[in-house]
């Protein structure tokens, strides 16, 4: 009996989890060797940042910690999404660390013209999805807010 309401709980948070719909993997999960195992039980850290470019380098640094990126979500919402949320899409997706912000559409970080260098963006689809215009989401309404989030997993160094 208790297993049905659970069920139709957990559906309806993947069918509105905005951060699963607009999830792009960038690495696969299961081919990323020497992952650090933290159980069934481990629920990823999430650190939020003033802005999307904070978060890339966060991650930057985060590398040389054996931190890889496994994707990304990145949307724009009207309002500010649950915390608890991102929370849960990390450990769906199997991430030992989110990073995240939430900017205001027309925050001056943003950048909502195209870039005509692509060098800049070789091999980080996170930052080429933050230059690229591909709706009028950029429009500034005084609530809408432009969601990024980071999903990262540890490799165990080795020397």
């Amino acid at each position: 009996m208790f297993f049905v309401p659970v069920m139709l709980n957990s559906c309806a948070l993947l069918t509105t989890n905005k951060y699963l719909m607009h999830y792009k993997e960038v690495n696969d999960l299961d081919a990323i060797e020497n992952k650090i195992d933290h159980g069934d039980k481990f629920y990823p850290s999430v650190l939020e940042m003033k802005n999307s470019n904070a978060c890339l380098d966060k991650y930057n640094r985060l590398k040389s910690e054996g931190y890889v990126l496994i994707g990304y979500s990145l949307f724009h919402h009207e309002g500010k999404m649950s915390h608890g949320i991102l929370v849960q899409t990390g450990k769906k997706l199997g991430a030992h660390k989110v990073l995240f912000s939430r900017e205001r559409s027309y925050s001056g970080s943003l950048r909502t013209s195209p870039i005509n260098s692509d060098e800049k963006f070789q091999g980080q689809p996170f930052v080429r999805s933050l230059a690229e215009r591909t709706s009028n989401q950029y429009d500034s309404p005084s609530n809408n807010y432009v969601h990024n989030a980071l999903f990262l997993v540890q490799q165990a160094l080795t020397e």
